[in-house]
């Protein structure tokens, strides 16, 4: 009875529950060689873009953190890619993948040559869902703040991103996964139609510059909207340049922000 019950809690599991529940497990069992191996399939087949693998690789020189990071990533990606992970493990460990009872009746996905209809299947993998033409309208009806839309065949709308990551103060901490933060945003603002302008590592009056040179871009006057997006170390009142120094904040200066 005891076995049916298990059986029967199996069946019912998500694979998003199943990577939860398996997590300490798969950090303590998975090789080194194992985690290469579906860190390249996943990137393969696109449930994990360059960045984030490059992340995991580098800013990580454990191989427990590695593969935590790894699976954390994946489960916030959903349902479908928490898929993919245990499916790729079983092909690749089989031995691992029954300990951990990753079990051959678990509903897995797609092969990698379909995955391009997985997209438009599961709309979890997708990064920008546009809502159609008819929903649209009952928005605009509804809401009375909806600033004016530029149609898109005539638009251009510009996004610029600042990010600094090393700073020439060596007690300011480099900014670790930065990297990561910069290619998803600037996925996601490509995803909702902008052209994006992005810069790393430049000093307070570098970033001045190309905010003044953004401003004067002549496609503005074909935009419906702007993005600036800043990444950096920061206080309240202000964001640091790479050649920000504490000593200039305490004296009273501000060049270096």
């Amino acid at each position: 009875m005891q076995e049916e019950c298990r059986e029967a809690q199996r069946r019912g599991q998500t694979a998003e529950d199943k990577l939860r529940n398996i997590r300490p497990q798969l950090v303590e069992r998975c090789s080194s060689a194992l985690l290469q191996e579906l860190l390249d399939d996943l990137l393969h087949i696109k449930v994990l873009r360059d960045a984030e693998v490059e992340h995991i690789r580098e800013a990580f020189p454990e191989r427990r953190d590695k593969c935590r990071t790894l699976i954390d990533i994946v489960i916030k990606k959903g349902e479908y890619s928490c898929k993919i992970l245990l499916q790729k493990i079983r092909e690749k460990d089989l031995p691992l993948s029954e300990k951990l009872e990753i079990t051959a009746t678990l509903p897995l996905p797609i092969q990698e040559q379909n995955i391009n209809e997985a997209h438009a299947i599961h709309p979890e993998l997708t990064r920008i869902i546009p809502c159609s033409e008819e929903e649209f309208r009952e928005i605009t009806a509804k809401e009375s703040e909806i600033y004016p839309i530029c149609e898109k065949s005539k638009r251009k709308r510009l996004a610029l991103i600042i990010c600094n990551i090393d700073f020439h103060d060596k007690k300011v901490r480099e900014r670790a996964g930065a990297q990561f933060d910069l290619t998803g945003m600037k996925e996601l603002l490509e995803g909702l139609d902008y052209n994006v302008q992005w810069k790393k590592n430049l000093t307070a009056a570098e970033m001045r510059t190309t905010m003044k040179n953004f401003a004067t871009d002549p496609d503005h006057k074909d935009s419906d909207s702007t993005f600036l997006v800043f990444m950096s170390h920061g206080e309240r009142d202000f964001i640091y340049g790479t050649d920000f120094k504490r000593e200039n904040v305490d004296g009273g200066e501000s060049s270096h922000r």
